[in-house]
């Protein structure tokens, strides 16, 4: 490991200009054919929108997504951007509209259960910020159930096991750390469960 980071800083500079060579690359390479790759209503305005967040330019963002969701109501990837928009303000502190944007998105209907997962994963966080334990265990258990990813399995489940610890059922979160440590042990989140586990008297 310690050779594989000493590799990384003498040649960082090259890393990341390689990075920005593929990124910008890409870019081009998509402007210049975007009447052929991107033939669905919304779909180029979306490219653009999340090309913006990974550049750093949130207003430009904020502004082609929200458009796009004005313009292109109902269509996929309005529904995606209304899940990256509650994202963003989930993420810079603004709960009351990250709330808003995902419960958008999730009546939506997206048919995209990583997505719709992960937005009742970060609605659960905003139920459990708001010491809503139970609510918050409802979402997370329903996240559980909906993506299709292993390892976030693995993670809304030990947080479900989390906000049941907090709600004070300590043998149902008990039971939520075994299920996570046995069926997810390879993951971290699964092998945190398995400390939580063993510190609430579990095998």
């Amino acid at each position: 490991m310690e050779g594989v980071l000493d590799w990384l800083k003498r040649n960082r500079d090259n890393i990341l200009w390689g990075a920005v060579v593929v990124v910008l690359a890409a870019a081009f390479f998509a402007y210049r054919n975007r009447e052929r790759l991107f033939k669905e209503p919304g779909q180029w305005e979306y490219m653009q929108g999340v090309y913006a967040f990974a550049q750093g330019d949130t207003t430009q963002a904020l502004n082609i997504l929200d458009e796009l969701v004005a313009k292109h109501p109902g269509s996929k990837w309005a529904k995606r951007a209304l899940y990256y928009l509650g994202y963003h303000y989930y993420e810079t502190g603004n709960a009351e509209l990250g709330e808003e944007y995902w419960t958008k998105f999730l009546k939506s209907k997206p048919k995209d259960p990583f997505l719709e997962a992960n937005a009742k994963a970060g609605l659960a966080s905003l139920k459990a910020d708001a010491e809503d334990y139970r609510g918050a265990v409802k979402l997370l258990g329903e996240a559980y159930e909906q993506t299709p990813y292993e390892t976030y399995k693995g993670f809304f489940l030990y947080r479900k096991g989390s906000c049941l610890l907090l709600a004070g059922d300590t043998a149902e979160a008990l039971k939520a750390f075994e299920l996570a440590a046995e069926k997810y042990e390879e993951t971290p989140a699964g092998r945190e469960a398995k400390k939580m586990a063993k510190l609430l008297g579990g095998t």
